[in-house]
């Protein structure tokens, strides 16, 4: 691993709005909000990481899991029954595409519609089980609608209004607390200094 890097990746698929227009415009401000993050996650060791502009292909997601440097990620995209995303250049992303994923990796936080149906197939691929963390396995894995609308992505609506993916980044999700990326870094193994740090 180079350096001992530990990154935290934020991904998109290729979301388009309800009226069918792109939602770059709302990229840039789920960005900004994570970034809030950025010199917390520097003072234990990690760095965050955004994939590539302005939409993640299929390609890049399933390298940046497999990546021993990626310790979480979080996945914002269109989803379907079958349990797919919409990656970034028009294809789909599947459980079963998944081949290798990080020994390293803690949480993943999969947003997208119908995704939920398929969430316990995504717990086994990216092996966020119970095998590997027997004390704490349900709070690895977060995977709900995404929310979408002008109104979900304006990140400025009242809590009943806001939906799972923006209150994982932005205020405390009073139904599933541990949900939330201050959490998230709350528990995320801690850099351990030494006198010759």
């Amino acid at each position: 691993m180079e350096g001992n890097e530990k990154h935290i990746a934020v991904l998109f698929g290729n979301i388009v709005m309800s009226d069918n227009k792109p939602a770059d415009k709302y990229h840039s401000r789920i960005v900004a909000a994570y970034q809030k993050y950025e010199s917390k996650l520097k003072s234990i060791g990690y760095t965050l990481k955004f994939g590539a502009e302005p939409y993640c292909s299929k390609n890049e997601f399933l390298k940046i899991i497999s990546a021993p440097t990626t310790y979480a990620f979080v996945w914002h995209s269109h989803g379907n029954r079958m349990g797919q995303l919409s990656g970034g250049l028009g294809d789909v992303i599947s459980p079963s595409d998944i081949k290798s994923v990080s020994e390293n990796l803690q949480f993943a936080a999969i947003w997208g519609c119908d995704i939920q149906q398929s969430a316990f197939e995504w717990r086994r691929v990216l092996k966020l089980t119970k095998d590997r963390f027997p004390k704490d396995a349900e709070k690895r894995l977060a995977s709900h609608p995404g929310g979408i609308s002008e109104e979900d992505w304006g990140l400025g609506a009242g809590l009943a209004m806001v939906p799972p993916s923006i209150q994982f980044i932005t205020v405390e999700n009073r139904f599933y607390p541990y949900y939330t990326f201050a959490n998230w870094i709350d528990l995320l193994p801690q850099k351990h200094f030494s006198f010759w740090d």
